[in-house]
């Protein structure tokens, strides 16, 4: 297959073959996955699709041991390379062989002789005697095999089987048993994405100076030439590429020189001109590599300081460390040039192959290419310029493919109504991703270092003002999908457990909010095949390999709407396009709709009987206007590819009009219509009858057909369910997420000891907030920091808006040497702002409390997201305290509330020390079940404790008095005798 750039060998193979090989290709995959055949490493998985095994790899590089720390010389080096030849050298002998340790030797030697046939091309046959077949039905699974043993070469047996976990449990993709089997090695982390490989390595100083030394001991450079010919990526700026030092390029040079070494020629080997080593060190802040399209460049934080680079970007990848959820790095993404490439040939190929096509079929080629790229690349696309740039042109050319076929250019003949409006309204529906505004910078300064955007560059431009929307708006980006997968996914966890403890099934209702979420989507666990597709194994590098099979591009090579559900949904576009357009009034003016002297465009044409020709009986129609009536010059040019002006039909003519071809309705099949649906009806009704007594005694029985009385209400805050849902909350300790964005850099940091955090989300409630104030010290050595040590739980009781506190702090000679650090509670669901109720009772604590400091006392709000928790951390500002002290309107939109009345504070999480709780001396914390007992001004002393849960027995005694009360209804009470009577 030609793809311009480079060639695609297709096999046409006879069917019969192809369905016994597909047979034996799914047996290979499910036998190999249930055996745990494939470790961790070999990708792409059917678990992730490739945008995913990006991002995974940037986190797993940033949750590394000490991986940014070059303070005692250490360097980390990501080597990114290819298998040359990889298909081509396999012998077939030595893969009989190989083949034979894991598969019956009656299958091995059936895959290894498929691959012994003659080729036949036009006129000439040849034996295949060495090399694979990509052809074959069963391909991926011997590349993947092969691949394995070339990978053990490569990592060696003891490093790959610690990378691989033991057999029993086997590691998940870049992690490791534990800290010390990680850093034992260089080797960190390993990929390999069918013949593409990437290798993470880590060096101390000795280490890479021995490296460099055995490297040179056998390659000297007598004159500093290594640093010639060294590959750097040359699509970011001049600063941000690798620099190169004198020890980093020989260091990357003798990395290579060590892994070429590991592999014989006779299987593969590795070409310098087709990889690239990136070195990280005390010299070079940025790490960079590309994969799957992605051209990635990661800057720590540490380095961004020092180096003056700026974050000031949207759409980068913000790395966090998983244990303290501090962020800890940036990725900043970018698409490779190999894809732009694919992309603007795939245009040329639609260009060219349109000949006498009809408009509809180029512009709906336009559209499958177009969200092929946008869907895969998503935010990547917004960084690069000359992608956006291709874009543009590429639209353009596919614009005037079409105005070429109406035997014009003129801009005035071809308002973007034409193109962009849906083909139910008669345009051509198609999407843009031209009408953009193209970042620019400065252009002395942009090649030598990321100076920013310092103005914009209009893409695509009309004559009629119209802004046409811009298809990158309406998909999500990969950062957000990912990070709400992840929540979405331990929701249904804790949804389907709580399911199992009320021994229920789960419903549409438990699961409506996150249907259409997560990768893979939720609604593919409903679907009606779910159970065969359970067995599909090896899914998507077989979708990969269909490339070898079929004569055809698929621009969704990545991805499976099955396995992985809709990744995107483009119905908002559509209805801001109409929008965008006027509307279908203003969008049907453009249209011969006038030239028919209709009053109104719905209902129109349906029958002879519709009245149109009386209507224009009394209309003095022009010849031109009666032969433009019989013609209607514009056909309906979708389904054209040329101006045709042949006379059209009656019902050609309101096709048309309305833009589409539609059947005209007749009396009998509404009526036929009419009757399956009164039959339909009929089946479902239910008689129900219910006897009941009146308030007289006397006895009534009603028979309704109507589902009348027949549902009992059920309340969104029945404490019943939420007591039952409260037991799950300890699975959400293990998803939480620490709000980092817009962060002040300069304030205070503090730091939430876990085991308190998990206690506190473990006690609290989902719906109802809870509180607790905290305590805690600056170490010694840094001021700007402070740990919280205590939380206190006072007597309380809430709503889901606002809490209630007694006006007297706490006292305790603990507390003595602790200063006061605000306080935190929980939210049922999270606000992309402080509320307006938190300022309003933060200013009283303040302002009624001189020990209170503004600057160090903070609001720590944790908030329940689906299957998980958000911890965000505000300080009131000076004129935010003055407004709380004065609010007097306690509803949720008072006035003069603004944004500026907070700052976010930074905020990271360690299980280096421990914190404490303290709780009331007498009574308990919880008085939502009992209201009554508390008082604003009550007094309470506090003891060192554990908190009891919300729904403990003892914060609710007149449940409990209740269930008692129902155990002793039934027994009969005694006798006793009445002395009034």
């Amino acid at each position: 297959m030609d793809l311009y750039s480079y060639l695609i060998p297709v096999y046409e193979i006879e069917p019969l073959e192809k369905i016994t090989d597909a047979y034996l290709d799914q047996y290979l995959w499910y036998e190999g996955d249930k055996r745990h055949l494939f470790p961790n490493w070999i990708k792409p998985a059917d678990s992730e699709p490739p945008p995913l095994l990006v991002y995974k790899w940037c986190q797993g590089i940033n949750n590394l041991q000490g991986i940014w720390d070059t303070g005692d010389g250490q360097c980390v080096v990501m080597l990114q390379t290819k298998f040359e030849k990889f298909f081509e050298k396999i012998d077939l002998t030595m893969l009989n062989r190989l083949l034979r340790l894991v598969l019956d030797h009656n299958i091995a030697d059936y895959v290894s002789a498929k691959n012994n046939v003659v080729l036949s091309y036009k006129d000439m046959s040849h034996t295949n005697s060495y090399g694979l077949i990509r052809g074959l039905q069963f391909a991926s699974f011997v590349v993947q095999f092969y691949g394995l043993l070339l990978d053990l070469l490569l990592l060696g047996l003891t490093r790959a089987s610690e990378i691989a976990g033991p057999p029993q449990m086997p590691n998940e993709f870049m992690t490791f048993w534990d800290t010390k089997v990680e850093t034992r090695h260089p080797i960190r982390l390993y990929s390999r994405y069918i013949d593409k490989v990437h290798i993470m390595f880590k060096f101390t100083h000795e280490e890479a100076r021995d490296l460099i030394q055995r490297y040179l001991t056998e390659h000297p450079d007598p004159n500093n030439e290594n640093m010639v010919g060294y590959n750097n990526k040359k699509c970011w700026p001049r600063d941000a590429r690798m620099r190169l030092m004198k020890h980093d390029v020989n260091l990357g040079r003798s990395v290579f020189w060590d892994m070429k070494n590991r592999l014989p020629r006779s299987i593969t080997t590795l070409e310098w001109e087709n990889g690239f080593v990136s070195v990280y060190s005390k010299d070079n802040p940025n790490l960079l590599f590309s994969m799957c399209g992605f051209e990635v460049r990661i800057l720590p934080k540490i380095r961004m300081t020092q180096e003056a680079f700026s974050n000031t970007r949207d759409g980068v990848w913000n790395l966090q460390n998983e244990q303290t959820k501090e962020r800890t790095a940036v990725a900043f993404l970018r698409v490779d040039d190999e894809h732009m490439k694919v992309f603007e040939n795939r245009v040329r190929q639609i260009l060219m192959s349109s000949g006498s096509t009809t408009f509809t079929k180029i512009v709906n080629k336009w559209n499958t290419a177009l969200i092929g790229l946008m869907t895969y690349f998503r935010e990547a696309t917004v960084h690069t310029q000359e992608l956006l740039d291709l874009l543009v042109k590429c639209e353009n050319k596919i614009q005037t493919r079409i105005k070429i076929g109406l035997n014009s250019k003129m801009p005035s003949r071809f308002p973007p109504v034409i193109f962009y409006t849906p083909k139910e309204i008669g345009g051509l529906g198609m999407l843009s991703m031209g009408h953009i505004l193209i970042p620019q910078s400065d252009l002395r300064y942009s090649k030598q270092t990321d100076v920013g955007v310092t103005h914009f560059r209009s893409g695509m431009s009309h004559e009629e003002d119209q802004l046409i929307p811009n298809l990158y708006r309406y998909i999500q980006p990969w950062e957000s999908e990912f990070i709400d997968s992840q929540r979405v996914w331990a929701e249904y966890a804790l949804k389907r457990q709580e399911a199992q403890a009320q021994n229920r099934r789960l419903t549409l209702e438990d699961l409506e909010d996150s249907w259409d979420r997560g990768i893979p989507r939720i609604n593919t666990l409903f679907q009606k095949d779910r159970h065969t597709l359970a067995y599909d194994k090896g899914w998507r590098v077989r979708t990969d390999f269909k490339q070898y099979q079929v004569l055809k591009q698929n621009p969704f090579w990545w991805t499976h709407q099955r396995h992985d559900g809709k990744l995107w949904n483009l119905n908002n576009y559509r209805t801001d396009v109409i929008q965008a357009l006027g509307g279908v009034e203003g969008i049907l003016e453009h249209t011969l709709f006038k030239g028919t002297y209709f009053p109104t465009w719905e209902g129109l044409f349906w029958e002879k009987a519709s009245g149109f020709e009386e209507s224009m009986k009394y209309k003095k129609l022009t010849n031109a206007q009666r032969s433009a009536l019989r013609d209607l010059i514009l056909s309906d040019y979708a389904k054209k590819n040329n101006v045709n002006t042949s006379a059209l039909t009656q019902s050609e003519i309101r096709d048309i009009i309305l833009g589409a071809e539609i059947t005209p309705p007749s009396q009998q099949r509404q009526q036929i219509a009419e009757i399956e649906k009164q039959a339909k009806e009929a089946s479902q009704i239910n008689a129900v009858t219910t006897r009941t007594t009146n308030v007289h005694g006397e006895e009534l029985i009603v028979t309704t057909v109507s589902p009348y009385e027949q549902t009992a209400f059920g309340s969104k805050t029945d404490w019943r369910v939420r007591a039952i849902s409260a037991t799950n909350l300890y699975l959400r300790v293990n998803h939480i997420y620490v709000n980092s964005d817009d962060i002040k850099e300069t304030g205070y940091t503090y730091i939430m000891p876990k085991n308190v955090l998990k206690k506190f989300i473990c006690i609290a409630d989902l719906r109802t907030q809870i509180a607790g104030y905290l305590y805690g010290i600056s170490p010694p050595d840094n001021p700007q920091v402070k740990e919280i040590r205590c939380v206190v739980m006072v007597p309380q009781w809430g709503s889901h808006q606002h809490l209630n506190l007694p006006s007297a702090l706490p006292e305790h000679e603990f507390l003595n040497d602790l200063e006061p650090l605000g306080w935190l509670h929980t939210q049922p669901n999270e606000l992309p702002q402080l509320s307006p109720q938190d300022v309003t009772s933060h200013s009283r604590i303040l302002e009624n409390n001189k020990q209170w400091d503004g600057e160090k006392c903070i609001i720590l709000t944790c908030s329940f997201t689906p299957g998980s928790c958000s911890l965000t951390s505000y300080k009131l500002t000076q004129t935010g305290y003055e407004w709380g002290r004065l609010n007097k309107d306690t509803g949720g939109n008072p006035h003069g509330y603004l944004p500026t009345h907070y700052e976010k504070v930074q905020m990271l999480l360690s299980d280096r020390f421990l914190g404490f709780y303290m709780v009331p001396e007498n009574g308990p914390w919880n008085y939502n079940f009992m209201g009554v007992k508390h008082t604003v001004g009550m007094k309470y002393s506090v003891k060192l404790g554990t908190p009891k849960e919300y729904y403990h027995e003892e914060h609710r005694p007149t449940h409990f008095l209740e269930f008692s009360n129902m155990e002793e209804a039934d027994i009969a009470e005694g006798d006793r005798e009445d002395t009034f009577t």
